[in-house]
C-alpha cells in the first residue's frame, strides 16, 4: 500500500478528495497565506497528450483573474507527478444542486446564469474558449459566489493545438455540445460555449437536458437540426426572456446565435437592477441555494409585485399615482431606507431588543427608553438626570411581542440608521439602566459578516430587581474584536479619588454608599489600552446598573518603505484596512512610492502582501506575517528585485 501523502512541495496536505487512474485531488494548506487550496495531481503514467493538456490548462488558467472563475495560483512538477494549485471553493457544484432541487425559479436561474455569463464573457474577451460548459463545472460557494471550473479542454483563440486536437476530433460532454463541436472541436469558436450556456439554462429552469441519454444517430440528427422539446412544455412558468435566451443561444446555426455573451447580460440586466451590487447578488444566491425554505415566498412576491406594477400603470389615475409615490417616498425616508440604498458606505443599521420576564403590567405600561450619543476621541459618556447631554437620538418606539410559553415580552425597536462611528447607549428598562459603547460599521461592511448582515443588534435582558440598594454588573470588552478583556481593573470615585471597585465593596459602609438616586463615575484600566470612563446617574427606581465597558487598545504603527513605486499593498488580502485607536476609520492602502507609507493598526496578527502586477505573465507577490503589539512601531522594507523577478519583505521593530 502506498504511503499517505502529507506534504507536496511547500503545501501541507489535509485530505484526499478524489483519486483516479492518472492522478488525484487533494485539499491542502498554503504555507504563508494560511488558506486552503486544491492540489490537482497528474502522474507521469498519463498519456503524453493528457500531460500537455494539464500543463496548458494551468498556463491558461493562471492568466484568468476574475471573481467568477476558479483561480489557479501555481503549477509545478515534483517527483513523477505534475501539480496544479487551485482556489478552494467551499460549496457545491450545480449538477449536485440540480439533483437535489430538480430545477430553479425564474429569478434564481437568472441570477446564477448571469454570474456564469460574467465569468465566461471575461474568458472570451481574453481569447479563451472553455469547450466544456456544464453544471458539473459550475461551483457555488457557501457565500453565494458562482465560479467556472475545469478549463481542461479549453483552448486559446487562434492558437495552434498541434497534436492535442486533430482535425475531426471532438471533445466535451455530448449533452451540452454544439452541432459544430461534434464535427471538429479544433475549429469551434466562442459561440460553441454560448450554445452550451443555452443548454445549461434549459436545464436550470426545467430540470432536464434537451438532449439526454446516449448520443444515438437520431439524437445527433436532432442536435444538428435544432429539434428539442421547448422548455415551456416542461415548465409553463418560464419567463419569456428566459425562453428567448434559450431559443437563440441554442440555435443549431452558429451565425444565428448570440454572437457575444454581453448581449445576454444586457437582456438580463433590467431584471437585476433591484440588487444594489455584487454583495447583495451573492447573498441572494446564498439564500436561494443554501436556505431554500426561506426563499420561495420572497421570490414569488417580487415577481407578483413586478406584474402588478406593469398592469397598474394603465389603471391607476395620475393623481392617485402621485399620491402613492409621495406616500412611498415618505415611508422610505421614515424607515431610513434611503440610507440603505443611497449611502451604504456611510451609514450602518442598528436594532435594539429588550426581553422582559413575566410581568403584571401590559406592554403599554412598561417603561423602555434609550438615548444614543456619538463618541468623539473616546470622550467619556455624560449624563444628566438619566438623559445624555446633547444626545443625538432618543428611542422610545418599541414593538412588543408576547411569548406565551414563559409569559415574557420581547420589545424591538424599528430599524435605525446612523453614520458609521463610535456610539454610547443608555437604555432604561423600568428600574434598570444598561450602558454600552460600541462601533457601528457601514452597511456594505455589515453585509459581509454573518453576525451583522441584518444590522448591529444590541440585546438586553432585564431582571427587574425590586431592591433599592444598587446592584452593579459589568463586563469589559475589547472594542475592536469584541473579546472579553481579562485582568482589567475597575475603579469608582469615592471621596474625590479613584478607588478600586473590589476595595470599595469591602468597605463596611458599602451598602449605605452604593445606593440608588446618586451619581457615580467608573474607570476601567489595563496596560496597553486607553482608559474607559463612564459617569452614571442612578435614578431612584433604578436598582440595577449594568455596564458594558468597551476598551480601545493602544494602536501600533507600521511604516512601509520600498525601492519600487507602484507595488500593490494588501493587509489580510484586502486593499483596505481599519485604523487603530479611538477613531476607527476605513481607509484604502495606497501603492508604494519613494515615501514612507504609514499605517496605524490595532494590535494583532496581520498578513502584509506586496504585489507586482504583470500584464503578460503571472503577477509577482510575497506575503509576510506581522504581529503588532500595542504601542509598537514596526518598519517593513518591501523591495522588488528585477534580476530575480521577486519581492522581499523584511520587518523589524524600531524605537519611537
Amino acid at each position: 500500500m502506498a504511503a499517505e501523502i502529507t506534504k507536496v512541495g511547500k503545501y501541507k496536505v489535509l485530505s484526499k478528495l478524489a483519486e483516479g487512474g492518472m492522478g488525484a485531488i487533494y485539499r491542502a494548506t498554503h504555507p504563508t497565506l494560511r488558506m486552503d487550496v486544491i492540489l490537482k495531481r497528474l502522474t507521469m503514467d498519463a498519456n503524453l497528450s493528457f500531460v500537455e493538456r494539464f500543463k496548458r490548462e494551468a498556463k491558461i488558467s493562471l492568466h484568468l483573474k476574475n471573481d467568477h472563475i476558479v483561480q489557479v495560483y501555481d503549477h509545478f512538477k515534483t517527483g513523477t507527478s505534475y501539480y496544479m494549485v487551485m482556489e478552494y471553493v467551499d460549496g457545491q457544484d450545480l449538477e449536485h444542486l440540480l439533483k437535489e432541487r430538480r430545477y430553479f425559479s425564474n429569478e434564481a436561474a437568472i441570477l446564477i446564469f448571469a454570474e456564469i455569463c460574467k465569468g465566461l464573457h471575461y474568458a472570451h474577451e481574453n481569447g479563451v474558449i472553455h469547450r466544456d460548459i456544464k453544471p458539473a463545472n459550475i461551483l457555488i460557494s457557501r457565500n453565494g459566489q458562482v465560479k467556472i471550473a475545469d478549463f481542461g479542454i479549453s483552448r486559446l483563440k487562434d492558437s495552434d493545438e498541434q497534436e492535442l486536437t486533430k482535425a475531426g476530433m471532438s471533445f466535451g460532454t455530448p449533452s451540452y455540445m454544439s452541432p459544430e463541436q461534434f464535427q471538429d472541436t479544433k475549429t469551434v469558436d466562442h459561440r460553441a460555449d454560448i450554445y452550451s450556456m443555452g443548454v445549461l439554462l434549459y436545464e436550470l429552469v426545467t430540470g432536464k437536458r434537451p438532449f439526454p441519454g446516449t448520443m444515438t444517430p437520431s439524437i445527433l440528427k436532432n442536435i444538428e437540426k435544432g429539434k428539442y422539446v421547448r422548455p415551456r412544455k416542461l415548465n409553463p412558468r418560464i419567463a419569456p426572456v428566459i425562453q428567448k435566451v434559450i431559443r437563440r443561444a441554442m440555435h443549431h446555426k452558429s451565425r444565428k446565435r448570440f454572437q457575444d455573451l454581453s448581449q445576454i447580460i444586457a437582456l438580463f440586466s433590467k431584471h437585476l437592477r433591484k440588487y444594489r451590487g455584487q454583495k447583495e447578488i451573492n447573498e441572494t444566491i446564498r439564500r436561494i441555494v443554501y436556505e431554500p425554505d426561506e426563499i420561495p415566498t420572497k421570490t414569488k412576491r417580487r415577481w407578483k409585485i413586478f406584474r402588478r406594477i406593469s398592469i397598474g400603470k394603465y389603471l391607476v389615475p395620475a393623481t392617485a399615482g402621485l399620491a402613492f409615490i409621495a406616500g412611498a417616498l415618505a415611508l422610505v425616508i421614515w424607515r431610513g431606507w434611503h440610507y440603505e440604498y443611497l449611502f451604504p458606505d456611510e451609514y450602518g443599521l442598528l436594532k435594539l431588543q429588550v426581553n422582559i420576564g413575566k410581568s403584571s403590567k401590559s406592554p403599554d405600561e412598561i417603561y423602555i427608553k434609550a438615548w444614543l450619543n456619538e463618541l468623539y476621541n473616546g470622550q467619556p459618556l455624560r449624563q444628566a438626570q438619566g438623559r445624555l447631554q446633547s444626545h443625538m437620538a432618543v428611542i422610545s418606539n418599541f414593538k412588543a411581542t408576547y411569548d406565551s410559553t414563559d409569559a415574557s415580552y420581547s420589545f424591538t425597536s424599528r430599524e435605525l440608521y446612523f453614520k458609521s462611528g463610535a456610539y454610547a447607549l443608555i437604555l432604561v428598562v423600568e428600574n434598570e439602566q444598561h450602558q454600552e459603547s460600541f462601533f457601528i460599521y457601514p452597511r456594505n461592511f455589515q453585509k459581509t459578516h454573518i453576525e451583522t448582515i441584518d444590522g448591529r443588534l444590541i440585546h438586553y435582558t432585564a431582571t427587574r430587581s425590586p431592591h433599592y440598594p444598587l446592584d452593579l454588573r459589568y463586563d469589559i470588552f475589547n472594542r475592536d474584536d469584541g473579546t472579553e478583556i481579562t485582568g482589567a481593573e475597575l475603579f469608582i470615585t469615592h471621596q474625590n479619588s479613584w478607588v478600586e471597585w473590589k476595595e470599595f465593596r469591602q468597605l463596611e459602609s458599602f451598602t449605605d454608599l452604593f445606593v440608588t438616586a446618586k451619581t457615580y463615575s467608573f474607570k476601567a484600566t489595563k496596560p496597553g489600552y486607553h482608559d474607559e470612563l463612564v459617569t452614571v446617574d442612578a435614578a431612584p427606581y433604578q436598582s440595577v446598573l449594568d455596564l458594558n465597558l468597551c476598551m480601545v487598545p493602544l494602536r501600533g504603527q507600521l511604516n512601509i518603505q520600498s525601492n519600487h513605486e507602484g507595488l500593490r499593498l494588501l493587509i489580510n488580502n484586502s486593499p483596505y484596512y481599519f485604523t487603530g485607536g479611538l477613531q476607527k476609520v476605513y481607509r484604502p492602502i495606497e501603492p508604494t512610492t519613494d515615501e514612507v507609507r504609514t499605517l496605524t493598526l490595532s494590535p494583532g496578527e496581520y498578513f502584509l502582501t506586496a504585489v507586482k502586477d504583470k500584464l503578460l505573465s503571472e503577477d509577482i507577490s510575497n506575503t509576510e506575517k506581522i504581529i503588532l503589539e500595542a504601542g509598537q512601531l514596526l518598519r517593513a522594507q518591501v523591495n522588488y528585485h528585477e534580476d530575480t523577478q521577486s519581492i522581499s519583505i523584511n520587518v523589524q521593530e524600531e524605537n519611537r
